[in-house]
C-alpha cells in the first residue's frame, strides 16, 4: 500500500502482488481447516468494508483466521449503500457485526451504517467490530463511531471477537434467568 501511494509500484506489479496473496490466503485457510469444535455452538459474525470501500485484501485475511478459530463468517465485499448491510443484518443472526475502514473518506458512511444498525435493532442491537487502516491512522476517528470494540489486526479481532461474543451470551443467560 505504501509504495502504491508513494508511487514506486505501478498497478500491473500492484494486481500481480494481490493475486499472488490471495492464493496464498485460499492455500492457508484450506491448510488451516475451519476450527470449529462438535457440539459448540456456531460463532457468525457479518464481515464487511464499509459502503463505498474497495479495499477487500484485509477482510479474506479477517475472515480466514476467524474462520480457523471457529467463526461462521459472511464476507459481503464492495457494498455500495448503508442499506445492503443493513439487510444482510436483518436477514439472519449474527453475533457479531464486523466492519472495516481503509480510508478517510468512507467515515461518514460507516458513522451513518452503525447508527442505522443501532436504530434498526434497537431492542437488541448488534456487537460491532471496527478495523483498518483509517483507524490506525487516524485513531481519533474512534471517537466519532459507535463501536463496541476495535481490532488493529487479524489477530486480535478474533480475541475480541471471542470476547464480545462471550459478553453477549452472559447477557443473554442473566436476562434469562431474571425473566423466570
Amino acid at each position: 500500500g505504501d509504495m502504491w501511494c508513494q508511487d514506486t509500484c505501478d498497478f500491473i506489479a500492484v494486481t500481480l502482488a494481490m493475486g499472488r496473496l490471495q492464493v496464498v490466503l485460499r492455500n492457508l485457510g484450506a491448510a488451516m481447516g475451519h476450527g470449529s469444535k462438535v457440539g459448540a455452538a456456531p460463532r457468525r459474525m457479518l464481515l464487511c468494508g464499509t459502503p463505498g470501500e474497495e479495499h477487500t485484501t484485509g477482510l479474506s485475511v479477517v475472515s480466514t483466521i476467524l474462520q480457523h478459530h471457529g467463526w461462521q463468517v459472511n464476507v459481503c465485499a464492495y457494498i455500495d449503500e448503508v442499506e445492503e448491510i443493513i439487510s444482510l443484518a436483518r436477514a439472519e443472526t449474527y453475533d457479531v457485526i464486523g466492519l472495516t475502514l481503509s480510508c478517510n473518506r468512507f467515515l461518514q458512511s460507516l458513522i451513518d451504517c452503525v447508527d442505522q444498525l443501532h436504530a434498526v435493532f434497537e431492542d437488541s442491537p448488534p456487537r460491532v467490530l471496527v478495523g483498518g487502516h483509517a483507524f490506525l491512522a487516524h485513531p481519533e476517528f474512534l471517537t466519532k463511531v459507535r463501536y463496541d470494540a476495535f481490532a488493529s489486526d487479524a489477530v486480535e479481532a478474533v480475541k475480541v471477537a471471542n470476547q464480545l461474543y462471550e459478553d453477549t451470551r452472559t447477557e443473554r443467560l442473566e436476562a434469562t434467568a431474571g425473566c423466570c
